[in-house]
């Protein structure tokens, strides 16, 4: 019985490390709020920006992004993938106010790649500078700071930068859940970016430099994969400690919360994407290990209260220990989202958790029952 006491205290131990990792997403935050105010020179951006069919949410979200007040210059290039709603008329208007704002369309005969990703292509082979901010239509700039903000970390020693999105106060038992997981998944890969390499990223808040996106001859390596193009794009050509990563409270988007069906889409996708992530088998480690690690310690206490009966005071202890480690995780989370200046929901972060292993299954049940054709633009048989 002593045996398993101390195998049941190591892994408790071990756990309720690992149930604190939220800790190390803080301390990056704090960092990186150091670095941004460092005051370090700034260069010039492009920003670019995908669209279809997002009338509503560029009429609601370009104005502040075009007067953000930024002392170098900077331009906003919007590709236009064939919207059939007021989005070009918009776009036409509001670029006789804004001079640095500019428009292109890409075609829908593109046989060998995907649209969103001869999107960004053109929207790269259209930026005046190296620098190319990333964005999603729907993810709205904080202040008139934000750009100053994102550019103080695009420095001469990294090829990327990786900004904090977050979604918008989340409405209902949806919102919290996308909430909570996205934040949670944010807590695994950003870290990892610093002590490993760059594994994926936020298409909707990416900069990202031209030279090296013309050198890899952009998506050349996955021109076929209609999805996770900012995905691989940082996974296949950023070098490891070649990223910047803005976390600062004061740079974090704020973006709209999607349905339950586009984040089921959004999660099916990853699913597909990782096949062709490197290190992917690693990060899955990683990723269980995080997940499961806090509860390994219940398999020798289970053992031991089943076959060894110890005293009463034994099993208050593990009862004890069950709680704290619960503790401890909320205080972690809250600390986390404090300095991110993002919702908590602390109190039901135990419950969330133990429901991800559900979401993750659901995802992959659904990922192995869609066809490959839905994930590529060209469909090729392998041998």
């Amino acid at each position: 019985m002593v045996l398993f006491l101390v195998i049941t205290i190591v892994t408790w131990c071990l756990g309720l490390a690992c149930s604190m990792h939220f800790l190390r997403l803080a301390y990056l935050a704090r960092k990186a709020k150091e670095q941004c105010a460092s005051g370090t020179s700034l260069p010039p951006v492009s920003i670019v920006m995908t669209v279809h069919n997002q009338e509503n949410n560029l009429r609601q979200n370009l104005p502040a992004l075009l007067s953000q007040d930024y002392p170098e210059p900077y331009e906003v290039i919007i590709v236009d993938m064939n919207s059939d709603d007021g989005t070009q008329k918009l776009l036409e208007r509001m670029e006789q106010e804004y001079m640095h704002l500019h428009h292109t369309f890409c075609p829908d005969t593109a046989r060998d790649i995907s649209l969103s990703r001869l999107a960004i292509t053109l929207g790269f082979r259209s930026a005046c500078y190296d620098w190319v901010l990333m964005m999603t239509a729907d993810a709205c700039p904080p202040s008139h700071h934000w750009l100053t903000g994102m550019a103080r970390h695009m420095t001469d020693e990294v090829d990327a930068v990786q900004g904090f999105v977050c979604y918008g106060h989340p409405h209902g038992w949806t919102g919290i859940k996308q909430h909570f997981f996205r934040l949670w998944q944010q807590s695994l890969w950003i870290p990892w970016c610093t002590h490993f390499a760059p594994y994926r990223a936020d298409e909707s808040c990416l900069a990202y430099r031209k030279s090296l996106f013309m050198s890899h001859q952009g998506f050349a390596s996955n021109f076929s994969l209609r999805y996770g193009a900012t995905d691989l794009l940082v996974n296949h050509n950023v070098k490891p400690k070649r990223i910047g990563l803005a976390l600062n409270p004061l740079v974090v988007l704020v973006q709209n919360q999607q349905s339950q069906e586009q984040w089921e889409q959004l999660r099916m996708i990853y699913m597909e994407t990782r096949q062709h992530m490197h290190h992917s088998m690693l990060y899955r480690l990683w990723y269980v290990t995080r997940l499961h690690a806090g509860h390994l310690w219940l398999l020798p206490a289970l053992y031991l209260l089943l076959f060894w009966h110890p005293h009463i005071y034994i099993m208050y202890g593990l009862a004890g220990l069950w709680l704290l480690t619960i503790f401890a995780t909320c205080v972690s989370w809250h600390i986390m989202t404090r300095r991110l200046h993002v919702a908590s929901y602390a109190m039901l972060v135990p419950i969330l958790q133990a429901l991800i292993p559900w979401w993750d299954f659901c995802a992959w049940i659904h990922w192995r029952l869609e066809s490959k054709k839905t994930f590529r633009k060209k469909f090729v048989e392998t041998n």
